[in-house]
C-alpha cells in the first residue's frame, strides 16, 4: 500500500511540519551560543522535563549528553552558577 491509497499525506505533512519546527527550535538555541548559553539553554531543558528524569539525571549528563562541552567546562560553570545561587545542585541534581 501506499501512502496515496491510505490518504495520509495530511498527517504525514502534519507530522513533518512539527519535526521540523522542533528541529528549528534547537538549531536557533545551540548555535553560535557561547557554552554558558549551552548550559544555561540545557538547564531550561532541564527543567522542562518530566520529573522522573529531573530526578535521575545528574545535569552534568544531561548537558553532556545534548552537547560537545567537556566536562570539566560544564562543571567549572555550574560551579559558578550554583555558587552564585543562580541554581542549586545537590548530588548532581538540580533542585
Amino acid at each position: 500500500m501506499h501512502i496515496e491509497q491510505l490518504n495520509l499525506w495530511k498527517p504525514l505533512s502534519y507530522t513533518l511540519m512539527y519535526l521540523t519546527a522542533r528541529y528549528d527550535d534547537h538549531m536557533q538555541s545551540n548555535t553560535a551560543l557561547s557554552s554558558y548559553e549551552l548550559i544555561c539553554n540545557c538547564l531550561r531543558a532541564l527543567n522542562d522535563e518530566d520529573f522522573e528524569t529531573r530526578a535521575t539525571v545528574s545535569a552534568v549528563q544531561y548537558i553532556l549528553e545534548r552537547t560537545q562541552l567537556s566536562r570539566s567546562g560544564i562543571m567549572k560553570t555550574l560551579s559558578e552558577l550554583n555558587s552564585g545561587s543562580y541554581i542549586v545542585i545537590k548530588r548532581g541534581i538540580v533542585n
